[in-house]
């Protein structure tokens, strides 16, 4: 078991350094306190926001240790540029609702595919609305 700074938490993790220390603050990821200095096993650490996602019903339980994949990573994998990215989350275009951890937005990498793939199946996006109907119903 290695140890981590919080600093390389934050740049492991990509996760902007103030948000993490909020949630330590808050008692929603573990960590060991030395003196000042807090210390994280990066495994415990990727295990607790899994379990945050999974409490915002976003990422059913048995998904929850799926990795989260960040904005630019959905941006590169839907082939769209930074300002039709933003339009289409605002607009409902994207179905996957993002977790916010800081200012980066996180999406669940295995309910993002399944709407990727439902989408191609469907001849185009399907929008949030239509995409939470679709997955209510067993996604048939």
């Amino acid at each position: 078991m290695k140890l981590k700074n919080i600093n390389q938490i934050a740049n492991e993790l990509d996760l902007p350094l103030s948000w993490i220390k909020e949630q330590v603050e808050a008692g929603k990821i573990p960590c060991l306190r030395i003196g000042r200095k807090y210390k994280f096993e990066l495994e415990a650490v990727k295990a607790s926001l899994a379990e945050m996602a999974a409490k915002r019903k976003e990422v059913k339980p048995k998904q929850a240790e799926s990795a989260m994949l960040t904005s630019g990573q959905v941006r590169a994998k839907l082939n769209v540029g930074k300002t039709l990215f933003y339009e289409m989350l605002s607009d409902g275009r994207i179905g996957v609702r993002p977790l916010r951890a800081g200012r980066k937005l996180l999406f669940p990498a295995a309910e993002l595919e399944r709407w990727f793939e439902a989408s191609i199946e469907a001849g185009g996006f399907i929008p949030a609305d239509r995409w939470r109907q679709y997955k209510s119903r067993g996604g048939k």
